[in-house]
């Protein structure tokens, strides 16, 4: 089943950078340089339509140049290690085919990648039919920094 994501770093201020992610033409997933941030202070309608955007984005997967860093061009933070300490993770996943779509409460690992232990895996992932929804997909991301940063404790 195909399916797009897209990331979303929030920082301890309370900005967030939101990243679509490509299929590579070797079949992975990596992320664009075509980011949308926004500042501490944005509305849940502004979060919904940079989401939504993204997601356009990561369905279109015009390829891109693979050396560009969407971190090191939002932040100047060189390393993904360093930028990941200082960053916390929510990924939207839209299935297709399927019309449904999951968001998850990453878990930053000591190598500074994020993901989801199958132990608790039912905790963190939430899945909703249908498509994502501008009007109510912020505010599910919003539960689902929530759950990272009480889980992150």
């Amino acid at each position: 089943m195909r399916s797009v994501s897209v990331g979303l770093y929030f920082d301890t201020k309370g900005n967030v950078i939101i990243v679509p992610e490509i299929q590579a033409p070797a079949g992975f997933g990596i992320s664009s340089y075509k980011f949308v941030k926004l500042q501490n202070g944005y509305t849940r309608e502004e979060l919904g339509e940079a989401i939504m955007k993204a997601l356009e984005i990561s369905v279109i997967n015009e390829q891109e140049e693979q050396n560009r860093k969407f971190w090191t061009e939002a932040t100047g933070i060189k390393g993904y290690a360093a930028f990941s300490k200082k960053h916390k993770c929510v990924s939207v996943t839209y299935i297709l085919e399927k019309e449904g779509y999951s968001i998850t409460a990453e878990k930053r690992y000591p190598d500074g990648s994020y993901g989801v232990d199958s132990d608790n895996y039912s905790l963190r992932v939430k899945e909703y039919p249908g498509k994502p929804v501008k009007e109510t997909i912020a505010d599910q991301v919003l539960e689902a920094l929530r759950l990272v940063e009480k889980l992150s404790i």
